[in-house]
């Protein structure tokens, strides 16, 4: 019974530290309050940088299907992803109450995020003059992608380095206990 309860002391344990997300960003497990602020903020600014292939393919198709930089924007915060839908939402409400949208591009990097910077060079180009740049927001999305797979890909290999913390704290002093400490009763 010990030997069961410390294995899922310690599944709980690798669960939490490797970290889990569902869609959108929301947590499938749940999480230990946020005793430190920054971790929560390192953990939103994690999200919406995630996010970023998701937005510019969005950006993308609305850009492709005509419309313009705003109604692309506006695109976004209602069809896009959670987390960086709604750091773009007041934003929009102040293009809607009539700030210039070349303000409201240059306020996005400071807003969402410095990981958007290109993306807002390449929509004050277009609005600039006029240059067509839906092309140049997918080959932009797809390198977000890229530099995303790569993070998850050295994630992964940090991934049983993690695990050798509960195997060794936990499962290792259990099948002591639970295997050689009865042997070593039984034959005393």
């Amino acid at each position: 019974m010990i030997a069961f309860l410390l294995a899922v002391a310690a599944a709980l344990a690798v669960a939490l530290a490797v970290g889990s997300t569902g869609r959108r960003g929301q947590p499938t497990l749940p999480q230990l309050p946020t005793v430190l602020p920054w971790l929560a903020a390192r953990r939103d600014r994690q999200a919406v940088d995630d996010e970023l292939p998701a937005v510019l393919d969005l950006l993308c198709l609305a850009i492709g299907a005509g419309s313009t930089v705003s109604d692309a924007i506006r695109c976004v915060v209602t069809h896009g992803p959670a987390a960086s839908a709604t750091r773009i939402a007041p934003l929009l409400a102040e293009l809607d109450s009539g700030l210039p949208l070349d303000q409201v591009l240059r306020r996005i990097p400071v807003v969402v995020g410095p990981v958007y910077q290109p993306v807002v060079a390449m929509l004050q180009t277009t609005i600039a003059h006029g240059s067509p740049v839906a092309d140049l927001i997918l080959r932009l999305s797809d390198e977000a992608r890229s530099s995303r797979r790569r993070q998850l890909e050295r994630r992964a290999r940090q991934t049983p380095v993690l695990l050798l913390f509960p195997l060794v704290g936990c499962s290792l002093p259990a099948l002591i206990v639970g295997a050689v400490v009865p042997l070593i009763l039984v034959s005393v």
